[in-house]
């Protein structure tokens, strides 16, 4: 026990007591470890006391940064420090010069620290997060830990030689033996700093990380060895034993110092105890603060910079006591002042930043091969750092003992060499390599980024064999033991900035070195390599139970015993069953085999047939097919199947076949094989060559003094010569097809015999391979045999979906298999036949699947399952195959199948399984990985970017988002994607003519088809490998759309990146479409919301798109293209007149109800609001015509939703109006502007920008910027009428702002856990949840949230009636002032008080529109003054001022004032003429929909002239901007007035512009309207555009039709038209059935005044049948009193509509003329004279006139038979059409009637 040491002292790990006394003693060292470089002093205090960890956590996480290298920059950083940061010192500074192996002898203190908990940690990350996304926080938390303990380390001086995943080995060099005593006191005050910070780590998951330290000192050696590609040092010798021995003497939390240790270390300075042995030591504090005092002048301290001798600790005590006191003072000293960073910068200063990199091709030996590709690209490393799927070898060596040092390193050195080819010939990498007393342990890896393949189990499992069976040979070699794990497991760089490893962390690490320690002298395994790895059963056996240490086994381990097989196939096996959806394939190969067998002597056929796809495809099992072929027509097959080991081996292929060709293996001896070989040649001259042969295959030739003399190149060359001329000799006679399964791994000395044998006619090869890679191109040998004319490439793609059932009943060996199996198979598999059997086998061996007699299979099994169509397995029967020409076709003869007994096995589901969220297993999903890894690092990296940011992207977008990549980079990394067939053009296949190839003159795999036309700025460049500028690539890919072949390559490479990563991406996406979230270069490219942007206080300003926009890609005709825009001009988009495929009628914007139009959405979406359609309220306008169709949008977002009151209006005179001249002056502004609505793309960007922005940002965690697009979203879809999406984007908003207030985050990911919302965009929350209830007839829910809306922005709306009162008395006050004082009222807001009102100006838009819906009209008329008054006092935005004015008008002409409505007409024209100078797009389409209100109220007031030149305005205004929807509702009431100021021709001109729109849009309601004024021209003037007929035709057609049902008015108007027709025409049976289905749908408030007018006709009917029964003397009071009921009803309209009381006074008029009084009648008669004359209405005028002439004349026949209503006159061909009209006489009875 240590003298002075308390007993309470020796448990103060355990109390927190004494663990604070332990932190306060080492406090002075702290701050390097804490921070040395950080100069906040409340930070530092985080560390003195645990309990105020939480209140400094942002500080903390700050900090972090400081110790963890994937967060901090390597700016300023040389390339050598990028390298030398992965190495120790011991490795920089060594003397490269010397050869390999190499040996030095060094003293230094060691330090073993093992940290606890890591394992733990890793397995918690990788299971609590999906897809991998914690492994960016496991990254975090390892480096942020291990970096603390590294950082102080360092400052101490030591130097970090190894990361063995969770444990850390350093060491401190000294150059004497006296150095040693105080060296080891400053590592134990290292180490007691290191306990105080890192003791007890609590983590995000629970998890508590704790460190156990080992110390030694003495003597120790190093040892480089290795080759000239890679080299390792190990580190061994007593002191480096019994560091790793004290190491277990420690507990968690505690410090142990070997007994070596303990002689040298200083008793009086520490609290210490002895362990149970007696010998080793624990250190568990400073025995006092005096103490420390008396130490400070032997050591240096943590903080201070950089020893000057790599290695060494500095003797220099000034700096490290002015250091030391600085801390304990809390004062910074004065370096610590000048630069927080000094202290960082100076560790390993001369390591990272030294300009001397003579040593570099050295150092990068040392550097692991993955961390060195990534590492060259200059790529950051957090991207190598993710949770993988490999496979763990640890091989552990026990040598004899008594070795030399020099006979060590030959030990050593010749392992290194068995371990490291068997690793690298499987593709694996060599990790580390540890020496300890337990032997040399080896630590290699299969499956890491770049070196992924399919069968990495497999390779494992045999380079471990190979590995066994070499090393056991070797004499000095008592025991090798290898463990081979297979799992998920964390790979990726760990430690500090300055110094760190990559290393695996995780279960399956420590599972495979428990194994290796316990089956000594076997190569053991898991059960999940045993799984995974596809071989043999009969080459495993089951290893008995034997308790691992930390391991809890539930499946048994198994030892690999090795496959005696090499891996070649010198058959083909017959397979079960025939090959599935290859016919084309197989056509393909059928033609050449009928060349080969029957035309053989013409050449024609091809000499190398390639069948290529990627792994899993059926490649193999298409060649086994292919070989069975050949062998019926009895030609000889020999065939051979490579593995990867294969690839390094010179000459393999060629062996391998010359043996099957010339039967060498059949043969016991070399001189037997010799004999064989000479009777075979004929040609004498090649005799004297054959020596050539001794070093390819199994004969010993003499070897001649020519062949002796040969030297390398010729040597070769000669071999190839005489390989040719004996293997064309022994075709000659003998057709050979070879067949070599997965080529791609022939070796390249190979090739040239393969090159011969394409140029033999007698033979011919048949190879499988995958695509070739852009970076791992093969020899040019090897290319010209592939682009050899004579070569023909057969790709295989995946299957038909409909073959994927037979497949897997064929893989199952069952009759039947479940339909969920079969729906699962074809969704997942994606065609590809290896996934399909990874599926099946993972779903067996899980149990989710049985294979059972049908008898057991459940009674309802049958109904429920797919019964194969293959059921017959195949048999090789005695006849064989022929094709016979006839007649120039190919007919095949005979069957290879024969009937076998048919299986009565069925596949079933087992109990309670379901896989609806079956997951792919971990076989296929490495399957991916291992074709993302074999690209190179650049394409590598894009293929991950582009799986951020979706399936389908543009370039443009992707040389945005890919970090640290110029645009040429990117494009060649595209190109190389699009070769490896990961990218494909995602143009649409519908323009044949536009496909080109790039590469044409490459193979299949590498042609490149493109649709996108080039581009002048896409021009070719050159591209030159690292290292190899004599064969540079040519990039000249211009794809503009590009999408993934497969969903699961993007998916597999998305699940690759850490959460973090996954971050920075989505953010990067999310601001380049923030770009593109505007609209349409045809709307002018404004912001969608106006003042809708982040902090609304801070409007944003539209922003006009420009050519260099990052919104903008160019199109394929040069032009610029927004995303949405590029991406729907690929997908076969029609012209706007043609029909999408199935639609019954062009889906509708608005149904025309209301005259706030649903503006500019092509310019503010918030502002679109306001259009609701009819059939949401069953009380809508006349005019409603609005299309979407699938490749153009008409006028979207410049629709208006029809004036509610639509020519509603009491008449009065046209006093004081702005006047028409300025109007024209006004016009001639806008025919300036070049603006085509109907190349609108806004819907487009709507459904793909916005979609695309929330995706990302939510992927970003960006809470404020999800909740700023979700609004938006909503906004959209109320505008568009998609009132459930909107409510589901608005709920979304209302939860995620709930969870903010709660303090919960609002997305899982989120990085930030507040956001601050404004008023507005509250108030806006509310009033889109309020239209959106409102559209969808739901006013009682709608109200609540459009008065919250009003209360959050300061306007709370009256409940009472009292309060609605006082409400109007105030609201008319204030517009009062602003009237008579508007320059002290008018536009005098602030700024952030402008916003707020205008905000309130839309709400109570939509309050007020409501309130009309609903018939409150003084509620409404208080809604509108306030809009107005808080737009006027705004006056920041035109297009609500505008709007304000116009519902003020409304209502002002609702309650009957004219005149004030008038004024607000005239004021709000003057204020569109202030601006006209300024006007764009929006504000256009804000003109046009206040010229239509106002050719509404003037008409309904009866100013027909001024409202026929409103409506002319209007029209131009529509018609400059291409916008059909707005034109569409104006031209039915500009024909109305055209034809009251009996101007037919124009009203006949504008009807058929209403045809042509309507068609060209395909707009049910235009049409409807059509047919509604062809109806008012045959009744009113005789016109016949479409007679009665075709009229009552197109009603019958469009009864269905909801867009027609839903619309009242139109329904209504037309109904009643049909009516009037047939009353006139005396078809009483026809007008009844017409007039009550009118009567069924009759509004039952004239609002309109279309459906005023319609009920005038209505009136009419009740008149005419009144009269008829005056003939017939059949109910005429009935009559009478249900006509003069309907004049009353449009008595009462006339007060709303003043333009119908001369109708009204005409029917009064007829009505008394009919009941026998013709005094009153002619009173009435001259007053509707009159009044036609006062409102201009021509067409009633000489209506009356006619019909008083006919009724005070004396009458002698029956008028009523003059009018012909169809008939055929043709107005066009007079030249005075008044002069040819005929009008309608009101009939009379005749005098014999008793009326």
């Amino acid at each position: 026990m240590g003298v002075g040491c308390s007993s309470a002292g020796l448990k103060g790990a355990s109390r927190p007591r004494d663990h604070a006394k332990r932190r306060s003693s080492v406090a002075p060292w702290r701050g390097s470890l804490a921070d040395s470089g950080d100069e906040d002093d409340y930070a530092q205090s985080a560390y003195e006391d645990a309990d105020a960890r939480s209140t400094v956590e942002t500080t903390l996480q700050a900090r972090e940064k400081r110790h963890s290298f994937d967060e901090q920059s390597d700016t300023g950083m040389p390339d050598i420090g990028r390298y030398a940061s992965h190495v120790p010192d011991l490795v920089m500074y060594r003397d490269h010069n010397k050869p390999m192996p190499y040996r030095k002898r060094q003293r230094g203190v060691v330090m073993f620290a093992d940290v606890s908990g890591f394992t733990s940690l890793c397995e918690k990350y990788t299971h609590s997060t999906d897809k991998g996304c914690g492994t960016d926080k496991l990254t975090k938390t390892l480096n942020s830990y291990i970096g603390r303990i590294v950082s102080g380390i360092l400052a101490c001086g030591g130097d970090i030689l190894k990361f063995a995943g969770d444990a850390i080995f350093a060491r401190w060099k000294v150059d004497t033996g006296t150095e040693l005593g105080p060296t080891l006191k400053e590592v134990v005050m290292c180490s007691l700093d290191i306990q105080s910070v890192c003791d007890n780590w609590e983590t995000d998951v629970g998890v508590k990380l704790r460190v156990k330290i080992g110390l030694a000192a003495g003597e120790m050696k190093i040892t480089q060895f290795g080759n000239d590609a890679e080299r390792i040092f190990t580190v061994t010798g007593q002191s480096v034993t019994d560091a790793n021995l004290a190491e277990k003497f420690a507990d968690s939390g505690t410090i142990i110092l070997s007994p070596m240790a303990w002689k040298l270390c200083d008793k009086s300075t520490f609290q210490w105890e002895f362990r149970k042995d007696g010998r080793h030591v624990k250190v568990s504090g400073i025995i006092s603060d005096d103490l420390i005092s008396n130490s400070l002048s032997s050591g240096s301290s943590f903080g201070e910079a950089r020893p000057k001798s790599p290695g060494r600790l500095s003797t220099t005590t000034t700096t490290s006591r002015r250091r030391r006191k600085s801390v304990q003072s809390g004062e910074p000293d004065e370096n610590q002042k000048r630069s927080p960073e000094l202290a960082w910068r100076n560790i390993r200063r001369e390591a990272c930043y030294s300009e001397d990199d003579s040593a570099l091709e050295d150092i990068r030996k040392y550097i692991i091969r993955p961390v060195l590709q990534k590492l060259d690209d200059d790529q950051p490393l957090i991207y190598l750092s993710e949770v993988r799927q490999v496979s763990i070898v640890f091989i552990n060596l026990v040598h004899q003992d008594n070795f030399t040092d020099e006979q060590e390193c030959e030990a050593f050195q010749e392992a290194f060499d068995i371990v490291y080819n068997s690793v690298h010939n499987m593709q694996g990498c060599l990790n580390k390599v540890f020496m300890f007393d337990k032997g040399c342990t080896f630590l290699a890896i299969f499956g890491l980024p770049g070196y992924k393949h399919e069968d990495d189990s497999a390779h494992a499992l045999k380079a471990s064999s190979k590995i066994c069976k070499d090393l056991g040979q070797k004499e000095n070699v008592r025991h090798i033991s290898i463990g081979v794990t297979t799992g998920s497991t964390f790979c990726g760089v760990v430690g500090h900035k300055y110094r760190h490893e990559y290393t695996v962390i995780g279960r399956k690490v420590n599972l495979a070195a428990r194994l290796m320690m316990a089956h000594k002298d076997k190569v053991s395994c898991d059960n999940e390599t045993y799984y995974h790895s596809k071989l043999p059963r009969h080459a495993f056996d089951e290893l008995p139970f034997v308790e691992l240490k930390g391991v809890q086994q539930t499946t048994p381990m198994h030892e690999y015993l090795g496959d005696d097989g090499d891996g070649k196939t010198h058959a083909a096996e017959t397979p079960d069953y025939p090959i599935l959806g290859r016919e084309n394939e197989m056509d393909k190969f059928l033609d050449e085999l009928h060349l080969m067998t029957q035309h053989l002597e013409k050449g024609d056929h091809r000499r190398v047939i390639i069948f290529e796809g990627e792994a899993g495809i059926g490649k193999s099992r298409m060649l086994e097919e292919v070989i069975m072929k050949a062998e019926e027509e009895e030609i000889r097959v020999l065939s051979c199947a490579l593995t990867v080991q294969d690839y390094n081996t010179p000459y393999l292929t060629v062996k391998t076949l010359i043996d099957m060709l010339f039967d060498i293996d059949s043969k016991d001896s070399h001189i037997e094989a010799e004999h064989h070989l000479l009777s075979i040649i004929k040609h004498h001259d090649v005799a004297d060559e054959l020596c050539l042969l001794n070093d390819l295959i199994n004969v010993k030739f003499h070897v001649t003094p020519l062949v002796a003399a040969m030297r390398g190149e010729e040597r070769t060359k000669e071999l190839h010569k005489l390989l040719y001329k004996i293997v064309h000799e022994y075709t000659a006679g003998n057709f050979v097809l070879f067949a070599v399964d997965n080529a791609h791994l022939i070796d390249h000395d190979s090739w040239e015999f393969i090159s011969d044998l394409a140029e033999d006619l007698n033979s011919v090869c048949i190879m499988t391979m995958r695509p070739l890679q852009p970076n791992k191109m093969p020899s040019q040998t090897a290319l010209s045999v592939l682009y050899n004319p004579f070569t023909l490439h057969i790709k295989l793609s995946g299957l038909d979906a409909s073959v994927i059932p037979d497949l897997a009943c064929q893989i199952l060996d069952v009759a039947q298999i479940p339909r969920e199996i079969k729906e699962l198979l074809q969704k997942r598999s994606h065609g590809v036949p290896s996934w399909c059997e990874q599926v099946l086998r993972h779903l067996y061996f899980q149990g989710s699947i049985k294979i059972v007699n049908m008898e057991d299979a459940p009674p309802e099994y049958s109904r429920l399952s797919h019964k194969r169509s293959s059921i017959r397995k195949q048999s090789v029967s005695s006849g064989t195959e022929s094709y016979a020409e006839m007649g120039g076709s190919r007919t095949r003869m005979g069957s290879r199948t024969t009937a076998v007994a048919e299986t009565t096995m069925v596949c079933i589901l087992a109990p309670g399984i379901n896989l609806d969220d079956f997951n792919l297993p971990e076989s296929v999903k490495d399957m991916m990985v291992a074709r993302l890894d074999r690209l190179n690092t650049s394409d590598n990296m894009a293929a991950k970017c582009a799986s951020v940011i979706g399936v389908t992207f543009t370039r443009r977008m992707l040389e945005v988002v890919v970090p640290q990549y110029n645009n040429k980079k990117v494009r060649a990394s595209v190109q190389s994607l699009m070769q490896c067939q990961i990218l494909e053009c995602a143009a649409g296949d519908d323009e044949q003519h536009r496909v080109h190839h790039h590469h044409a003159h490459l193979a299949a795999s590498q042609k490149i088809e493109c649709r996108c036309a080039k581009d002048p700025e896409d021009a070719s460049f050159l591209v030159y490998p690292k290292g190899n500028r004599s064969n540079p690539i040519v990039v000249d890919i211009h794809c503009k759309l590009l999408r993934f072949r497969s969903p699961l390559i993007q998916e597999t490479a998305y699940a690759l990146l850490t959460e973090d990563q996954r971050k920075a991406l989505h953010k990067t996406c999310g601001e380049f479409l923030e770009g593109q979230a505007h609209k349409c270069k045809a709307c002018g490219g404004g912001d969608f919301v106006h003042y809708h942007g982040p902090q609304a206080s801070e409007p944003k300003q539209p922003e006009k798109p420009t050519g260099t926009s990052i919104g903008f890609v160019r199109s394929a005709t040069g032009n610029e293209e927004s995303y949405a825009s590029l991406k729907l001009t690929q997908s076969k988009q029609r012209p706007s007149i043609e029909k999408p495929q199935g639609a019954m009628g062009a889906k509708r914007l608005s149904g025309g109800g209301g005259s706030r139009r649903q503006s500019s959405f092509a310019g503010r979406v918030q502002k679109m609001e306001r259009g609701f359609k009819a059939q949401d309220f069953k009380r809508s306008s006349d005019f409603s015509a609005v299309t979407i169709e699938e490749g153009s949008v008409s006028s979207f977002g410049s629709r208006m939703s029809g004036s509610r009151l639509s020519i509603d209006s009491k008449s009065r005179a046209s006093a004081g109006f702005f006047g028409s001249a300025s109007e024209i002056q006004m016009e001639e502004g806008w025919k300036q502007m070049d603006i085509d609505l109907r190349g609108c793309e806004c819907l487009q960007v709507l459904a793909s920008v916005y979609p695309l922005l929330l995706h990302h940002w939510k992927g970003a965690g960006n809470v404020s910027k999800v909740i700023h697009f979700l609004v938006e979203s909503a906004a959209a879809a109320v505008s568009v009428n998609n009132n459930m999406e909107a409510l589901s984007h608005l709920f979304e908003v209302s939860d995620m702002l709930r969870a903010v207030s709660q303090g919960r985050k609002a997305l899982e990911n989120a990085t930030e856990m507040t956001c601050r919302v404004d008023k507005e965009e509250r108030s806006r929350i509310e009033s889109l949840q309020g239209q959106a209830y409102f559209q969808m007839d739901r006013f009682e829910e709608s109200m609540p949230h459009f008065h919250r809306a009003l209360k959050i922005l300061g306007n709370p709306q009256p409940t009472s009636e009292a309060g609605v009162s006082l409400r109007l008395l105030r609201a008319g006050f204030r517009q009062l002032l602003h009237v008579m004082w508007p320059a002290q009222f008018v536009g005098k807001a602030t700024s952030s008080r402008a916003n707020r009102l205008v905000e309130q100006a839309r709400c109570l838009s939509h309050v007020s529109h409501a309130y009309h819906m609903v018939h409150q009209d003084r509620r409404a008329l208080v809604a509108a003054l306030q809009q107005l008054n808080a737009a006027e006092q705004a006056d920041d935005d035109l297009h609500e001022l505008i709007t304000a004015y116009t519902a003020i008008m409304e209502n002002c002409q609702m309650m009957n004032w004219s005149r004030i409505a008038e004024g607000y007409e005239r004021k709000a024209l003057k204020r569109c003429k202030e601006v006209e100078s300024s006007l764009v797009a929006d504000d256009l389409i804000t003109l046009a929909h206040l010229f239509s209100v106002s050719m509404s109220l003037r008409l309904g007031r009866g100013q027909i002239h001024p409202a026929v030149d409103s409506g002319y305005h209007s029209k131009s205004v529509c018609e400059r901007l291409h916008d059909n929807a707005m034109e569409l509702q104006c031209l039915p009431v500009l024909a109305q007035a055209l034809l009251l100021a009996n101007r037919e021709r124009d009203s006949v001109e504008v009807v058929r512009q209403l045809f042509y729109l309507s068609e060209e849009n395909e707009d049910v309601m235009g049409k409807a309207w059509y047919y509604c004024n062809c109806l008012d021209l045959l009744l009113e003037e005789g016109v016949v555009l479409e007679n009665y007929e075709e009229c009552v035709e197109f009603t019958s057609e469009i009864a269905e039709d909801p867009s027609f049902m839903d619309d009242v008015i139109p329904r209504f108007y037309l109904l009643a038209g049909l009516a009037l027709c047939a009353s006139r025409k005396g078809n009483w049976y026809r007008a009844e059935s017409w007039f009550l289905l009118a009567e069924e749908i009759r509004p039952p408030r004239l609002e309109t005044f279309m459906a005023a007018n319609g009920y005038a006709k209505v009136v009419e009917c009740e008149l005419l049948a009144y009269c008829n029964a005056l003939v017939q003397g059949l109910k005429v009071m009935q009559m009478k009193k249900q006509a003069l009921k309907a004049i009353k009803q449009l008595g009462h309209a006339c007060l709303a509509f003043p333009v119908l009381k001369p109708r009204w006074l005409h029917y009064q008029a007829y009505f008394h003329m009919l009941s026998g009084d013709p005094k009153t009648g002619r009173v009435f008669v001259d007053k509707a004279v009159e009044v036609c004359e006062e409102h201009g209405n021509e067409m009633e005028e000489k209506w009356v006139l006619y019909n008083r002439r006919r009724w005070f004349k004396k009458r002698k026949v029956n008028q009523a038979k003059f009018w012909v209503p169809d008939g055929d006159l043709d107005w066009h061909t007079k030249d005075d059409p008044g002069a040819t009209e005929i009008k309608y006489w009101l009939p009379m009875p005749p005098p014999s009637s008793k009326w």
